[in-house]
């Protein structure tokens, strides 16, 4: 009657019942993937390859995995990374040191190709991390030469025993105060210290399991007898190197600190350079390979381990002046020298320390009469103490983080090391005396941008 066919009738009726199960029936969500805008991608790149020890082969990997669906080769983050190398270079060139008063110099090596660095102690601005072939006068001073042409004339500069670096220092920089670093000489004591005592202990080891032999033996107790009335004496040797050198090793700390427990009397270069040289000549005598290595280095360390006291003690007598009242500085100074120690060292002595600590702030309240007073000596004499430079501990601290990046690119690259310098400078600081700040800001005393945008690699705009 109607021209249809019955396949035609059937097809209608398929296509309607499925028309009306489509909606009814809930669809599954369709899976949208927003597109990465490329100004953030390139950020990303340069965040993972800066921020964290990672090759680009783990970028590679990693891309995948925050931004699904999305993908770059190496090239390509090969090229994000080389651009950033080069303005990474060209904006440290651009920074004028002549802010910078105090320094510490020092040089780290991957498989014998050193690195020069140099970090601003006040600020913790890296102004150095230069790939050198070797560590040579003439390298130093080259490099420091090229520093001083940037402004870097500084007063202070602290460094270690390398006698390249001193000569590079005096030829370049002759009207800076150059310190040894107490940072390396605390640390060689303390290495030293743990390397006798187990020498201590594996001879104690070795005699109680001869003497345990001895005992246990049915035959030869004669001989085995004789073997410990022999190894006994070097026990005992053993034992009174490793008590005698840790005695002596503490009181070159205590000498080395800035004033005596119960006392706020500043300790004076003369006492250390008194008492230091006999110390180090009794360490020397311990008939340990390792204890003559360490009196050599501190009876070659007393001027510049005790030079700071000489300046440190001209601007806390003005303080004392400022203020009025000397014992009130001296006070100060007991109170910060027991803070330092307050919480550290043996769990032993720290009960011992926080008693020192408790007097040592009763007294500066009762000395200063007032809280007014109080805070108006805290603000004059703690900050001079804070600049007081006799470590480099914040520049060991710059080789310690910097190592896990070379470890994993399996070589040193100056293009890494002028990114890393300028991430190091532009980063905000989370803790520390500088919290929230990073070193550039406090530097130059102005604000900036993200490290990411002065590089060149601003984010996308938000309305995407």
């Amino acid at each position: 009657e109607h021209g249809l066919s019955r396949q035609d009738v059937y097809r209608i009726k398929d296509h309607a019942q499925q028309a009306i199960l489509d909606g009814f029936q809930p669809q599954p969500p369709q899976q949208w993937l927003p597109e990465v805008p490329e100004a953030d991608l390139k950020r990303g790149i340069v965040a993972l390859y800066t921020i964290a020890p990672t090759s680009i082969d783990d970028i590679v990997d990693i891309i995948p995995v925050i931004w699904p669906g999305c993908s770059r080769s190496h090239g390509f983050i090969h090229g994000i990374l080389h651009t950033a190398k080069h303005n990474a270079a060209a904006r440290l060139e651009e920074s004028d040191l002549a802010n910078i008063d105090a320094v510490a110099i020092d040089e780290m090596f991957w498989h014998r190709h050193p690195i020069l660095t140099g970090i601003d102690l006040d600020s913790g601005f890296l102004f150095s991390a230069e790939k050198a072939l070797d560590r040579s006068g003439p390298e130093w001073v080259s490099r420091l030469t090229t520093l001083k042409a940037n402004g870097l004339d500084p007063a202070v500069i602290i460094k270690d025993a390398g006698s390249a670096m001193a000569e590079a220092a005096t030829q370049v920089f002759p009207n800076a105060d150059q310190r040894d670093d107490l940072f390396h000489a605390i640390a060689l004591l303390n290495e030293t210290g743990r390397f006798l005592e187990n020498a201590a202990y594996r001879a104690i080891k070795t005699f109680e399991a001869l003497d345990k032999k001895r005992k246990r033996a049915k035959k030869n107790r004669r001989a085995l007898g004789q073997k410990c009335r022999h190894y006994r004496p070097r026990m005992e040797s053993a034992i009174d190197r490793y008590d005698t050198f840790d005695g002596l090793s503490e009181e070159v700390k205590v000498l080395l600190r800035l004033c005596d427990a119960g006392s706020g009397e500043l300790r004076s270069a003369e006492e250390v350079r008194q008492r230091l040289p006999h110390l180090a000549e009794q360490i020397a005598s311990l008939g340990s390979k390792r204890a003559r290595k360490v009196g050599r280095y501190l009876k070659g360390r007393v001027e510049g381990l005790c030079s700071y006291l000489s300046a440190l003690s001209s601007e806390l007598s003005s303080c004392a002046q400022l203020l009025g009242d000397g014992r009130l500085v001296e006070c100060v100074i007991r109170s910060y020298q027991a803070n330092l120690l307050a919480g550290r060292g043996p769990r032993w002595q720290r009960a011992e320390r926080q008693v020192e600590l408790e007097g040592a702030v009763v007294e500066l309240v009762e000395v200063s009469g007032s809280p007014s007073r109080l805070c108006r000596a805290v603000e004059v004499v703690v900050p001079i103490l804070e600049r007081r430079h006799r470590a480099s501990s914040a520049i060991e601290n710059v080789h310690s983080v910097l190592r896990p990046y070379i470890g994993v690119h399996k070589r040193v690259s100056q293009g890494f090391l002028d990114l890393f310098r300028f991430y190091w400078n532009t980063r905000k600081r989370r803790w520390g005396r500088h919290k929230g700040t990073s070193a550039l800001e406090v530097l130059t005393g102005e604000p900036h941008a993200d490290w990411l945008t002065l590089l060149g690699f601003p984010p996308s705009d938000p309305t995407r």
